[in-house]
């Protein structure tokens, strides 16, 4: 199913103010360009599921298209991003799970 043009305008509308917002709380010096790529994967994922505020995503994934080390680097950001606001808070799959995890995503920080 394709984006009609209208979908396609509200998502850039809404990036548009995310990234501004982001930007006047001085989110890259809170959580620097990582993280900055951590919440744009979030919200890229958010963005197609109606910018719901809970969604759920692979870690590994997350990893992935964030250009992260690994796990522990995303841990990492991933507390600055709920420190600073940015995330409201994240529930993980658990130990050795191959569930998905739970971010709840703040879009008015």
């Amino acid at each position: 199913m394709e984006m009609t043009a209208a979908v396609q305008e509200k998502n850039q509308a809404e990036y548009e103010k995310l990234i501004i917002n982001f930007r006047s709380k001085n989110g890259f010096q809170k959580v620097g360009h990582k993280g900055f790529a951590v919440l744009t994967t979030l919200w890229e994922t958010a963005s197609k599921k109606h910018w719901d505020e809970k969604i759920s995503l692979y870690n590994k994934d997350l990893v992935c298209f964030a250009a992260l080390r690994d796990a522990a680097e995303l841990y990492v950001i991933r507390e600055k991003l709920i420190k600073h606001g940015f995330l409201k808070k994240y529930i993980g799959p658990g130990q050795g799970s191959r569930e998905k995890a739970i971010y709840f995503l703040n879009y008015n920080f």
